[in-house]
């Protein structure tokens, strides 16, 4: 089953290829970086980031979604 996560604002589906999440390590903590589509124009996307848990993916993802904050920058296909 394809993870799905949709707020009423933003939607993550690990099956389309323009949503994406990245996990990074800082001073001892993991942070996400989520890529999700913007349901208010659904042809453009947002980019948000906070912490990660592995052991829980889906809140994480829920949490970067409705309070996380905002990155620009990166080019996501040349994230490693």
């Amino acid at each position: 089953m394809a993870l799905v996560i949709d707020n009423g604002h933003l939607l993550y589906d690990e099956n389309d290829d323009r949503c994406k999440v990245f996990v990074k390590q800082s001073q001892g903590m993991l942070f996400g970086f989520g890529v999700f589509i913007d349901k208010g124009c659904p042809s453009e996307t947002k980019k948000y980031w906070g912490k990660w848990d592995w052991n829980n993916q889906e809140k994480s993802l829920l949490s970067i979604m409705e309070s996380g904050g905002k990155w620009d920058g990166w080019e996501v296909n040349n994230v490693n």
